[in-house]
């Protein structure tokens, strides 16, 4: 379901398993370091949602449309258990977004 970007710790991950099936981290599928569309293209690949701060992938999908789904998060800096209880709050409209065919034609959804 998610693949977190490198600026989320990967502690992220195990935090919402519970909440979200196949939550992985770019770390555990060797793409530390890599291009933002090199990230793009694995979770299109592997039909993952991305989770970021990055606003870089909001343009990738503009540009190549979707999925991925991007999952960008509006808060600034927060600790690794804010973000995951933020991903939980969310869960629900994440889910639509994600599943909702309301939501094909749109590449990303703001969570703040």
């Amino acid at each position: 379901m998610f693949l977190l970007d490198e600026n989320i710790s990967f502690k992220v991950a195990k935090q919402i398993a519970e909440v979200y099936s196949n939550v992985i981290h770019v770390s555990s599928v060797g793409l530390i370091n890599s291009s933002d569309f090199q990230i793009w293209e694995y979770a299109r690949n592997y039909d993952l949602s991305i989770v970021t701060f990055d606003k870089d992938f909001l343009n990738i999908s503009l540009l190549k449309g979707n999925p991925p789904k991007i999952i960008l998060l509006k808060t600034g800096n927060r600790s690794t258990q804010q973000i995951a209880k933020l991903l939980i709050d969310h869960e629900e409209i994440i889910i639509e977004f994600i599943n909702s065919i309301s939501y094909k034609s749109v590449a990303c959804l703001e969570v703040k």
